[in-house]
């Protein structure tokens, strides 16, 4: 996962606010049963000014669903006044709407959360979504390229057109997303900065995993016991380093990863 984001020139000096985002709470294992995240439900909590994305338009690649849904509704939460997500379902599910609901205008105006019909790997398409978006609002401030697919097939049996998709989707598609904000951000290069840093994530719960462990019903224990967790994680995990990633909290930080695989690649 890729994030892109254009980083203001100072950080700003605003007080504390109130926010309605969903802090992840810490955990004190007291059994020898795998540690689990747990989410606050209600009540607004105080966070720091520099992980406020107040007034950010924001890009979300694979934001139709799963991984990148969860992203998409974190940044908005987080203050984002739009974002726009990328993905190649015809239409999002009920998971999509659910979220465009919530953060639909009381005015009627519409919801902060955008949808659009895009292959990555049409860069022509691509091209001109994110130049719609741009011209629209007048800029855009960051990217998270999540879009991405899997395939658990034997590597002598891997053919042609399933290296082909994996590759154009996982690899091109996300250098494309990126270039294509790039282009719009690349005159403020100089004065504002574009920083660009990587998520390393571990195997992740999603609609996309489930159908794969229903062919392999295996791969749920091995990759489970392939973690110091001890178990796999949820796309929820994943929302405060996308927040971390796109605000000033991390205004001195590019071309790093975060690796957030339950201490998988530590073996």
């Amino acid at each position: 996962m890729l994030s892109l984001s254009r980083t203001a020139p100072r950080l700003a000096t605003r007080c504390r606010t109130t926010t309605t985002t969903r802090p992840l709470l810490a955990t004190l294992a007291t059994t020898q049963q795998p540690s689990k995240p747990r989410f606050s439900s209600s009540g607004a909590t105080t966070s720091l000014p520099e992980f406020s994305l107040k007034d950010k338009v924001l890009v979300v690649s694979g934001g139709g669903r799963g991984l990148g849904l969860v992203q998409a509704e974190a940044l908005l939460e987080a203050g984002a006044r739009e974002v726009h997500a990328i993905d190649r379902l015809t239409s999002p599910g009920e998971d999509f709407a659910r979220v465009a609901d919530k953060f639909s205008a009381a005015s009627g105006s519409g919801s902060a959360l955008q949808y659009h019909r895009i292959d990555v790997r049409e860069s022509e398409a691509l091209n001109g979504a994110v130049e719609a978006i741009a011209e629209r609002h007048g800029r855009i401030d960051g990217l998270v390229a999540a879009a991405g697919v899997q395939q658990a097939t034997p590597a002598l049996e891997y053919n042609q057109e399933d290296s082909d998709r994996m590759l154009g989707i996982n690899v091109t598609g996300v250098f494309m997303t990126a270039q294509a904000l790039g282009r719009n951000l690349a005159s403020e290069w100089g004065q504002l900065g574009i920083r660009v840093n990587t998520i390393s994530p571990g195997y992740i719960v999603t609609a996309m995993t489930e159908d794969l462990f229903k062919e392999h019903p295996e791969f749920r224990t091995n990759w489970t016991k392939e973690n110091m967790l001890g178990r796999l994680s949820t796309p929820e995990e994943y929302r405060g380093a996308a927040v971390f990633l796109l605000s000033d909290a991390s205004s001195f930080m590019t071309g790093s990863d975060l690796r957030i695989d339950g201490g998988h690649a530590a073996w």
